[in-house]
C-alpha cells in the first residue's frame, strides 16, 4: 500500500466528533504508539512483564512506516481520529496469511485505547474494513484473538463465529488463539449506515 493510497471513498465522518480514514505514512508514530500502549493495557498479567516491556514504539514505527510506504497494494491500514486530530483506535487488514482456511479477507489488527473503548469505534473501524473488502471482492473475513482478549465478546456480538483454533508462543507463555469468522461480511458493511450522521467526502 502507497503512503495515503486513495480509496474511492477515502474519508468517512461520522458526526462532528470523529473521522475515520485511511492511514498516512504521517501517521506511523501514532498507530505505534496505540498499538504498544494496548497490548501493554490488555495483556498485563497474562504475558509476562518482560514481554510486554519489550514492546517499542521506535520498532514498531519503523514497521508501520514501512507497512505504508511500500507494502501488499492488498493491505490497509484505517485510523480512527477524533476531534483534535489524535488517533484514537486503528485497524488492519488484507487477504488472509496462510491460505490454509476457506476465508479469503483477513482484519489483521484492531486496536482502540481503553479511554476510547465502549464508543462504537470499533464497530465503525471493522465496518469500513468490511466495505473496502467487499469493494475487492471479498466477502468473507476472519480475525485471530487472544482467548483471554476481552474483545472475543465483541466480536461475537458481532456475529463472529469461532472457526479455528490455534495455540501461539507470545515470549514465551504459550496460548490459544480463536479465529472468529464471518462468511458473509454484507452485514457488517451496514453497520456504517445506522452510526448516525455519516459523510463521504
Amino acid at each position: 500500500m502507497t503512503a495515503g493510497g486513495a480509496l474511492s471513498n477515502p474519508l468517512t465522518k461520522y458526526g462532528s466528533a470523529m473521522i475515520i480514514r485511511e492511514a498516512t505514512f504521517l501517521d506511523a508514530r501514532e498507530i505505534a504508539e496505540v498499538s504498544v500502549d494496548s497490548w501493554r493495557s490488555t495483556y498485563q498479567g497474562i504475558l509476562s512483564r518482560p514481554f510486554l516491556h519489550s514492546l517499542c514504539y521506535d520498532r514498531l514505527e519503523e514497521i508501520f512506516r514501512q507497512r505504508l510506504f511500500s507494502g501488499n497494494p492488498s493491505d490497509f491500514i484505517y485510523v480512527a481520529e477524533d476531534e483534535k486530530h489524535r488517533i484514537i483506535g486503528y485497524a488492519t487488514g488484507g487477504r488472509e496469511r496462510t491460505g490454509l482456511t476457506r476465508f479469503e479477507g483477513e482484519l489483521y489488527e484492531l486496536y482502540i485505547p481503553k479511554p476510547y473503548q465502549l464508543q462504537g469505534i470499533g464497530r465503525k473501524l471493522v465496518s469500513v474494513a468490511a466495505r473496502r473488502f467487499l469493494r475487492e471482492k471479498i466477502g468473507n473475513l476472519l480475525i485471530w484473538v487472544l482467548v483471554y482478549n476481552p474483545s472475543c465478546a465483541f466480536y461475537q456480538s458481532l456475529g463472529g463465529s469461532i472457526v479455528h483454533q490455534k495455540t501461539t508462543n507470545f515470549g514465551g507463555t504459550r496460548l490459544l488463539e480463536i479465529g472468529y469468522g464471518w462468511s458473509d461480511i454484507r452485514k457488517l458493511a451496514r453497520i456504517t449506515e445506522t452510526a448516525g450522521p455519516m459523510f463521504l467526502l
